[in-house]
């Protein structure tokens, strides 16, 4: 469009002399534009969506900017900048953490004005560049006792396991998944989980892969998080429950068709991880998944199908 050019959005927008609106629009097929509502900015929000860098940027360039508009006072920028910092690749928020420091980060996180909602990122953010004061006061908030859901948590407790490392996986251990109920009415065993998978791919190596794994284990009974403790596991190419599984596969607990299934395709899985380039000489824990499987193909030939199904794998 050229400046001068007319066009049509749908209902009335009342506006003054002067006034700024951010239009946007997706081309249509037929190379139409079709016009989203008006959103009406400020002045600062104008600079803000006009000097953004290109998406097409460096991660560093791009987070170097949003980095300035988290907490600012204009609401519509400090969401999308928290939005866009979330959504970096996890090293690239690391590496950017040092441009904030701890300092400012403690004073957002202990603000009440701080919407809850954008401490996650910003307990990540410290976990990153805190201090050992910093790794102290994030012990208490681990510790703390909890009967309702803690937005948030999932963060804090990765960020205090970048500072606290494998001593801060004995606490997360003992407070969340030692003692975790059946229910887990409050969330914070499933944040918990969910902050300590984060570590395999995202930690700073204060936690060795051994240890997520030991930490995870035992999880795989839980009534709500077994399947995805199950499914993380494979992922993490930890076979060492194979005999347990096969053992209670189908008794109280491990009956379900959920259950089930992830077993089967935790058993095929394993399977599946042996080197390609020697195929005659199976590792051992390929050899004890085929046995397995083939166990429960004769008693749920239906189950394992639907996992090799999903798999991508031919059965036979």
């Amino acid at each position: 469009m050229e400046k001068g050019d007319r066009l049509s959005v749908r209902g009335y927008h009342a506006g003054t002399p002067g006034a700024l609106r951010l239009l946007t629009g997706n081309l249509n097929d037929d190379q139409s534009v079709h016009w989203d509502e008006p959103l009406e900015m400020t002045e600062a929000g104008w600079r803000y969506a006009t000097e953004a860098p290109d998406p097409q940027s460096p991660w560093s360039d791009r987070l170097a900017y949003y980095l300035k508009f988290l907490e600012h006072g204009d609401v519509i920028l400090a969401n999308d900048a928290h939005a866009e910092v979330v959504n970096a690749p996890t090293m690239e928020i690391a590496n950017a953490s040092r441009l904030i420091g701890p300092e400012k980060l403690r004073v957002w996180l202990s603000s009440p004005k701080t919407p809850a909602i954008r401490k996650s990122a910003y307990w990540v953010l410290l976990g990153y560049c805190g201090t050992d004061a910093d790794e102290r006061q994030l012990e208490t908030l681990v510790r703390a006792e909890g009967k309702t859901l803690r937005l948030g948590l999932s963060g804090l407790i990765f960020g205090y396991l970048q500072l606290s490392g494998e001593r801060g996986l004995q606490v997360v251990n003992a407070r969340y998944f030692a003692a975790a109920t059946e229910t887990d009415e409050s969330g914070e065993t499933g944040d918990a989980i969910k902050a300590v998978s984060w570590c395999w791919n995202n930690g700073n190596g204060k936690v060795s892969r051994e240890e997520l794994r030991r930490a995870l284990r035992p999880l795989y009974t839980h009534p709500l998080h077994g399947v995805t403790v199950l499914q993380t596991l494979a992922r993490w190419k930890d076979w060492e429950l194979q005999d347990e599984l096969v053992s209670k596969y189908g008794t109280p607990g491990f009956n379900d068709s959920t259950m089930k299934k992830a077993i089967a395709k935790f058993l095929v899985s394993a399977t599946l991880d042996q080197p390609a380039d020697n195929p005659t000489n199976p590792p051992p824990h390929v050899v004890v998944a085929r046995k397995h499987l083939q166990q429960l193909r004769q008693r749920d030939p239906k189950v394992v199908a639907a996992a090799e199904r999903d798999l991508l794998v031919t059965d036979g």
